[in-house]
């Protein structure tokens, strides 16, 4: 099985910057602490690729990106 890589494209930085920095404006621990969960998740789709399946919404995706649903962050 080939080796998958994350790679964050320039808008999906900044957008999750932008996204840390509204949190932290409340609460410098809940941004941090989602911070982690985020990035956490991320860096399980490779060992785990069969929970999170195509973006169909994603143009021209290929099947090669993974739709994350929201209920992936709740607990």
């Amino acid at each position: 099985m080939a080796e998958m890589k994350i790679i964050w494209d320039v808008d999906a930085k900044i957008s999750f910057r932008k996204f840390l920095v509204h949190i932290k404006k409340d609460s410098l621990q809940a941004a941090e602490k989602v911070k982690s969960e985020i990035l956490s998740i991320i860096k399980s789709i490779p060992d785990h690729p069969e929970f999170f399946p195509p973006d169909k919404f994603k143009i021209n995706n290929g099947q090669s990106i993974p739709r994350i649903p929201r209920s992936t962050f709740r607990k």
